[in-house]
């Protein structure tokens, strides 16, 4: 991470990470309609180096609150509790880097006329650019000052004000245990998933230095029909409770872990739906406490309450209701009062990329089509943000499998 912030490489160090995903959107909301997709493209560049195609550079000055253009050359400094060093040096644009951009524009539109001729009856082949999928990146918060990071590479680094300045501290696994993919952070305890399913958490050593020792999930096999022989499961993602006192967990072999305390370990193994398993976790208690809501891998909706019987259930699509009905295994999104003040809405994506909606109003259950942006597929959902200049909206926010984003405003409800 840079000490400088600039726009054009998406940089940033000196303000809070949360503060930078707030940032950008507020951005994206400002021009939205009502129930309407707006998109916000970038140029997409497969396997493609960094290439600097521009000599305009900013930098976010803290004493001033303003962005200030910098000259060139300009040095990226990289600063460490308090050491700092230069890792690089922005030059100003060649002629060869136009050169080389000029080229690419007309590239680029030659492939749009071959485009608009496969549209207009062509016989080539016109296939979709689809963006690798990226399961090591996440960003956890465990306070105002403490911002939590896994990257592409399966490091972890820990984003921290130490009262005059944002610095770095890395908190890497060890590195027999392989890549991490998520940081967990609930009751006071920290804990990381590895790539390979194995849950580690950081204590403090014998010398007073945190370390990660690894953290198996032990049941109690006598209550348990479905514990695993070894009493070890392998995790594949987890999903923190709405109140921020649980995690659970989905389990390779397809199963539903809860782990409700740490010290001492407390887990739980809920099984998995007959005749079915979980893929996914859309959502953890934030419909209804000790309420969970599950995808399996054949794209069914699962909700699991302890206190019912049975404790799972299956939700069903309406025949005809919609041709693509199967979900995709993916976090969901839960929003309150969409359409009515008790009226709950869950968010869902299907694996052919349209955007479903899972209604509770007047404790009657149905199922919503949105559809999404034409020709767009649908790839993932970010929590929703209340439009706080017209309370009568709400946003929902996507990535396209090509790497676009788009955001999807809706018309709050008084009822149905």
């Amino acid at each position: 991470m840079y000490r400088n912030l600039f726009i054009t490489s998406f940089c940033h160090a000196t303000m809070p990470c949360f503060h930078l995903l707030l940032f950008i959107l507020v951005l994206l909301s400002l021009s939205l309609g009502s129930a309407s997709w707006c998109p916000r493209n970038y140029a997409q560049q497969k396997n493609r180096e960094f290439e600097q195609k521009t000599d305009r550079f900013w930098e976010f000055q803290e004493q001033s609150n303003t962005w200030v253009e910098v000259e060139l050359p300009y040095e990226l400094v990289s600063c460490v509790n308090d050491n700092c060093t230069t890792v690089g040096k922005i030059h100003p644009v060649t002629r060869d880097v136009d050169e080389n951009l000029e080229r690419e524009n007309n590239d680029s539109k030659k492939n749009e006329n071959l485009k608009r001729k496969v549209e207009d009856g062509g016989t080539e082949a016109n296939s979709e650019i689809v963006l690798p999928l990226r399961k090591r990146i996440s960003l956890t918060k465990m306070s105002e000052s403490s911002i939590w990071v896994t990257g592409e590479s399966g490091s972890i680094y820990e984003r921290f004000w130490n009262g005059i300045q944002w610095v770095i501290a890395p908190h890497d696994l060890p590195v027999l245990t392989g890549h991490a993919i998520c940081v967990f952070i609930v009751n006071q305890t920290i804990l990381a998933l590895s790539e390979a399913g194995t849950l580690y958490q950081m204590i403090l050593g014998e010398s007073s230095q945190p370390i990660w020792v690894e953290f198996t999930p032990t049941l109690d096999e006598s209550t348990n029909r479905e514990a695993e022989q070894s009493s070890l499961m392998l995790i594949n993602s987890g999903l923190i409770s709405h109140d921020g006192l649980k995690i659970y967990f989905c389990t390779k072999n397809g199963s539903l872990l809860e782990l409700s305390e740490a010290e001492p370990p407390r887990w739980e193994n809920h099984g998995r739906p007959p005749g079915a398993d979980v893929a996914a976790i859309v959502d953890a208690a934030t419909i209804r406490p000790d309420v969970v809501y599950t995808i399996s891998s054949t794209g069914d909706l699962y909700e699991y309450d302890r206190s019912s019987k049975p404790s799972w259930k299956k939700h069903i699509w309406a025949e005809g209701t919609i041709v693509d009905a199967s979900l995709m295994p993916s976090m969901g999104c839960t929003l309150h009062g969409l359409s009515g003040e008790y009226s709950i809405s869950l968010f869902l994506l299907t694996k052919g990329g349209k955007l479903v909606e899972r209604r509770l109003n007047q404790r009657k259950w149905k199922w919503i089509v949105h559809g999404s942006p034409k020709d767009h597929k649908l790839t993932s959902i970010t929590p929703v943000v209340q439009d706080e200049t017209n309370e009568k909206f709400l946003s929902l926010f996507f990535t396209t499998s090509s790497g676009s984003v788009f955001g999807y405003r809706i018309l709050k409800q008084s009822g149905e």
